[in-house]
């Protein structure tokens, strides 16, 4: 089975939970609402502390904590929605139906746990964020050595932490165990866990890809009809943002399957074949 294969395999077990649960579509939903308004809340504040350090693209201290306020609130809501969803597949696939109350509800008996993990998600961005500015300062190839340090950065910490919000949901872990765990599990599954990392990227572009050409006829067809244009766009970019929420939905649901399938006797969850699962580790 080619990375293609595999990975529409997952996409569509994935799918199949999220079609018995169409509630964990609700807590992506909720979370980018609950970010919407926190970021317009966080709007005053930071362009105060932007306007008191000083409007020369630097950061001062002031726009530090904003951000760092900022990113701790974005990643907050989506770390608790992410709970919401891995409690609610891992009740399926034990063979039960979480409501939607029940998931807020254990989402909540997680809160310092959540709170600690979107401190660190936080930190991390923001010293990316640094780094990236360091960046644009820099010249020639400076500026090339640090982008492709924060890019290789990045990468890493997406991956290293694939796995760290099951091992808080399954194990009741703290943030520095849970990103121990997810490391031993990725060290188990590195290669089925890369392979569908950026396999399900490739799945991502292509469904994106017609939101795309859809917002690129709309940018091109602006001299002919601003209503035409105006409707490609917005049709493209809800295409777009469809594709992209799903994407995300059915990653966290997969990333649920194969930490329950590493830490459950290897034993596979209902809906997910076993050879699916079992060709992700080492050593038998």
């Amino acid at each position: 089975m080619n990375v293609f294969e595999r990975s529409w395999s997952v996409a569509k077990a994935s799918l199949e939970v999220v079609r018995k649960d169409p509630e964990l579509l609700a807590f992506p939903a909720l979370s980018g609402i609950m970010s919407i308004g926190y970021a317009l809340i966080m709007l005053v504040p930071t362009v105060f502390a932007h306007w008191l350090d000083g409007a020369d693209r630097t950061f001062g201290t002031l726009q530090v904590l904003a951000s760092l306020a900022t990113y701790f609130g974005f990643a907050f809501f989506a770390t608790f929605a992410n709970v919401c969803v891995i409690h609610t597949t891992r009740t399926r696939l034990q063979g039960g139906d979480a409501t939607f109350g029940d998931s807020v509800s254990f989402a909540m008996s997680r809160l310092p746990q959540i709170a600690g993990w979107a401190l660190i998600s936080a930190s991390v961005g923001l010293l990316l964020r640094l780094l990236e500015s360091s960046g644009r300062r820099a010249g020639g190839g400076g500026r090339i050595l640090v982008h492709l340090v924060h890019g290789l950065l990045g990468a890493a910490w997406a991956v290293v932490t694939l796995f760290v919000v099951p091992a808080m949901v399954y194990e009741g872990v703290g943030p520095f165990a849970a990103l121990g765990r997810s490391t031993e599990i990725l060290k188990r599954t590195w290669g089925e866990s890369l392979v569908r990392h950026y396999g399900m990227g490739l799945l991502t572009f292509l469904a994106v890809l017609p939101g795309a050409l859809l917002c690129f006829a709309g940018v091109a067809s602006a001299e002919i009809s601003g209503v035409l244009a105006i409707a490609l766009l917005v049709v493209g970019g809800v295409w777009i943002g469809l594709a992209i929420f799903l994407s995300g939905l059915l990653n966290s649901v997969y990333n649920t399957a194969l930490y329950h399938y590493a830490t459950q006797g290897r034993r596979a969850p209902q809906g997910f074949p076993r050879d699916l699962l079992d060709g992700a580790f080492r050593g038998g």
